[in-house]
């Protein structure tokens, strides 16, 4: 399910360089949002999208934090995110991989309502649906909430063993 243009691909491999100094993510992430919503700006608190996006990611991010404690370990205590004020580092850390799955689900449900009505309860039930969707994790397609246990799991096994490799994050089933 590629939506993305072919040239974002050669753009993102040609010219990053440590530190971004091109501004390639965020280049990447206009082609990127143009692709999946028409006439959308990622910060836009009055267009519907955003909303369903934000709590697709919290609903998300809260699965994750479960997931990690679950497996023994500290989600406030992260690896890349270190903020005082985040309870969730460790979960942000881990967070990008699954947010592909909010983006599609929202993508499917945006055209259900006007862009810039608010949030409804059906909005956030759909959005739910986000811990259901079909996630591919070591050859195996399961649900995004198993997969989120098993990528906590193998963070604990990657720290035991102090190998990165042992980490296993998902792709969208």
């Amino acid at each position: 399910m590629s939506i993305l243009p072919r040239s974002l691909t050669q753009m993102t491999t040609s010219y990053a360089k440590p530190g971004d100094p091109n501004n390639i993510e965020a280049r990447a992430a206009r082609a990127y949002w143009r692709a999946l919503f028409p006439n959308f700006h990622r910060h836009d608190d009055n267009d519907r999208r955003n909303g369903l996006l934000n709590y697709g990611y919290a609903i998300l991010r809260s699965a994750l934090a479960r997931a990690l404690t679950a497996s023994g370990l500290l989600p406030s205590l992260g690896i890349h995110h270190r903020s005082l004020q985040n309870a969730f580092n460790l979960a942000d850390d881990l967070l990008e991989p699954y947010r592909p799955m909010a983006d599609w689900l929202a993508c499917q449900h945006a055209e259900d309502a006007a862009q810039d009505d608010p949030l409804s309860l059906q909005d956030r039930q759909k959005m739910i649906g986000v811990l259901s969707l079909d996630a591919s994790l070591e050859e195996e397609t399961m649900p995004v909430f198993t997969a989120m246990e098993r990528t906590a799991m193998s963070l604990v096994q990657a720290f035991s063993q102090s190998d990165a490799r042992r980490l296993a994050l998902p792709k969208m089933g």
